[in-house]
């Protein structure tokens, strides 16, 4: 009976002292005493496991929605007018993930927005008997070829402490604004020497790595664009090196970075059906205390496929000023210059054809939540030097991205 009721009293006490509730050592944490609370890490928590190996995916949208206006002035004797219209920009979709944590990792991302892009087309005009009688050149809801499909990146990556090599489509490293995601821009658009010679998606092989003071990025791509099989024998190489000088300091911010971009076709120059591009980029951007101070030079050199094919050179610019108040109210100044053919070989009717154009433009962007939910009201004004009506166009733009 003794023995029994030994255990039990033992046994009780071993409770108490470990339950939560009423052990003698359990206090409330005190401030100069207490372990500091685990810090919860913000891509983690997004992240949702699969496989048998430890792998994780993670889903990923960027949804925008663009009223656009423009005012366009008038040429000669002919009269000003307007347009508008209500878009979708930008209906990203994505998954991206590690199949095998820090050893193969994949990303996948749709876009069925670009599908509904319109292009200037030249448009035959039939008469009742089927007899033409004439063309016209109208922007109409034609997709090019590198948008029949929504398919924007789809690649496999294998990773190391060196090197990540990927296998699949991904952008080119031109333009720094250019490689940079859509969702995290100042402008509702990019730059417009960042929109000709970047912004571009090709099929290829790159390895790349980002350290603390610089980042490499070397690829090889068909050069035949995006969701397009390569039908010559020359390919693209392509080197961006960045570099951070002052990464060893506090800085409230990404700090700077200085980059620099070569982009060049190698092959057979004699084949006539190799199309060649020859792309030199110099850019610095500095990010801090609030401030962000932006620029690229980007010079172009490209032959079209054919026989007796010239070749024509164009470069172009853009400075941009940004400063954020309280991480929500955002403002941005960007003004630049493109010209297409610097050598004036092209006819303006050739759609490889971009005239001397100035821009200067104003963003005003509220950061409801940071990049995830944000709205952007913008003015642009394009300047063609009368090649076109100068263009006055106004943008409100709503984005919701995670």
């Amino acid at each position: 009976m003794r023995n029994r009721m030994g255990a039990g009293i033992v046994t009780f006490a071993v409770l108490l002292l470990t339950t939560p509730a009423f052990a003698a050592d359990e206090k409330k944490p005190d401030a100069a005493t207490s372990a500091p609370a685990p810090q919860v890490d913000d891509e983690a928590a997004k992240r949702l496991k699969i496989g048998s190996t430890g792998g994780w995916w993670q889903p990923g949208a960027n949804i925008q929605g663009w009223y656009v206006f423009d005012h366009y002035n008038a040429v000669g004797s002919a009269n000003g007018y307007n347009s508008n219209t209500f878009r979708i920009r930008r209906a990203e979709l994505s998954i991206k993930g590690e199949i095998w944590p820090k050893t193969f990792g994949f990303n996948v991302m749709i876009d069925p927005a670009r599908v509904l892009d319109g292009q200037a087309t030249t448009l035959t005009i039939v008469d009742g008997n089927g007899q033409i009688i004439g063309t016209t050149k109208s922007v109409v809801n034609t997709p090019q070829n590198t948008y029949l499909s929504p398919l924007q990146d789809v690649y496999i990556t294998y990773l190391n402490n060196y090197a990540d090599l990927s296998l699949g489509q991904f952008k080119i490293p031109v333009s720094w604004e250019g490689v940079l995601s859509s969702s995290k821009l100042l402008f509702p658009e990019r730059a417009l020497v960042s929109k000709q010679f970047g912004d571009k998606r090709d099929i290829g092989l790159r390895a790349m790595k980002k350290f603390k003071y610089f980042m490499y990025w070397a690829a090889v791509y068909n050069g035949s664009g995006q969701n397009t099989i390569d039908t010559n024998s020359a390919k693209d190489l392509a080197l961006r090196l960045e570099v951070y000088p002052l990464a060893g300091l506090k800085i409230p911010g990404p700090g700077l970075m200085l980059g620099g971009v070569v982009y060049s076709t190698v092959g057979d120059f004699s084949d006539p059906t190799n199309p060649w591009k020859v792309r030199y980029e110099a850019d610095v951007r500095f990010e801090g205390w609030g401030a962000i101070v932006q620029a690229e030079y980007i010079s172009a050199q490209d032959r079209k496929a054919g026989i007796g094919q010239p070749m024509y050179f164009g470069d172009g610019y853009y400075l941009m000023l940004g400063y954020t108040f309280f991480d929500q109210l955002q403002f941005a100044f960007r003004m630049g210059q493109i010209n297409g053919d610097k050598t004036h070989i092209l006819a303006t009717t050739d759609s490889a054809y971009v005239p001397f154009t100035t821009h200067l433009e104003g963003a005003v962007n509220w950061r409801i939540k940071k990049d995830e939910i944000k709205i952007h009201a913008s003015y642009s004004r394009f300047d063609t030097n009368n090649f076109k009506p100068t263009d006055n166009q106004v943008i409100v733009a709503l984005q919701v991205a995670y």
